[in-house]
């Protein structure tokens, strides 16, 4: 007899070495699922218990995640520009978790960086929408279930004048100056840290009977472009990271 106890308790050993164990609650009946092949023996499964947080809107929201399925509701609409997104991992974290992050925008669009825990181009969000975005955990971060959207344009009106100054917090941008300059101009870009290098702007102005120069001031590097009389010019350039830089030389368009 306690020999044969030996046995089976080596026997009982061997199978809960490569099976998980799911006992049911109700009746108290378990059974036994075999991890499949390709996966080491010393793999732990998270498991799949879902929480979900609710966070205020911030210039910055940090949360932790620790469950297999996370669900993060902002529960207001998002205030400012742009927003950071930091989440702590936790390290019971395994491949696979799953994350869904839900946002309201009020009206005008936010720009989404993804800073700490995640590997993720910035993304834009359209001004009064509910938007849902998808995360899977590779094992180190949070990388995005599908490409980001597409980004929204801003497009902004200027008065003419010695300086225009000029707020960049989108990834394309385009500005006219809404009347014939009536003087040379230097223009200068305050550029959002939202911005992420690729983004587009392009700038057109009118010259009146005399021919305007426009000076690509702060955040731009460009030679200054001369106007012609009574025609319009648009220039557009590409962040690289730091600045905005020409893409060919300004068009006149009309």
């Amino acid at each position: 007899m306690k020999r044969f106890s030996i046995i089976l308790l080596i026997v009982s050993f061997a199978i809960s070495a490569n099976c998980q164990t799911w006992i049911n609650r109700t009746d108290n009946k378990s059974f036994s699922f075999k991890a499949p092949s390709g996966i080491s023996s010393n793999y732990v499964a998270l498991f799949p218990a879902a929480e979900t947080q609710s966070v205020a809107p911030a210039d910055t929201i940090a949360f932790t995640l620790k469950q297999f399925y996370s669900f993060v509701n902002v529960n207001d609409t998002l205030i400012g520009s742009s927003v950071v997104i930091n989440a702590t991992l936790n390290s019971q974290l395994t491949k696979g978790a799953q994350l869904q992050l839900t946002f309201i925008t009020g009206d005008s669009a936010r720009t989404i960086v993804f800073g700490t825990g995640f590997t993720a181009e910035s993304t834009i969000i359209p001004k009064s929408k509910v938007k849902t975005l998808l995360f899977t955990y590779n094992g180190s971060k949070y990388i995005p279930d599908c490409e980001p959207m597409l980004p929204v344009a801003d497009i902004q009106s200027k008065t003419p004048g010695a300086t225009i100054a000029v707020t960049v917090s989108r990834q394309n941008t385009f500005v006219s100056v809404a009347d014939t300059m009536t003087a040379s101009t230097t223009i200068n870009l305050t550029i959002g840290s939202g911005v992420a290098a690729g983004a587009i702007l392009q700038v057109s102005a009118k010259s009146g009977v005399i021919a305007r120069t426009i000076t690509w001031g702060t955040g731009l590097s460009s030679p200054t472009t001369t106007g012609t009389q009574n025609k319009t010019k648009a220039a557009t350039f590409v962040y690289n990271g730091t600045k905005f830089i020409p893409t060919g030389a300004p068009q006149q368009i009309d």
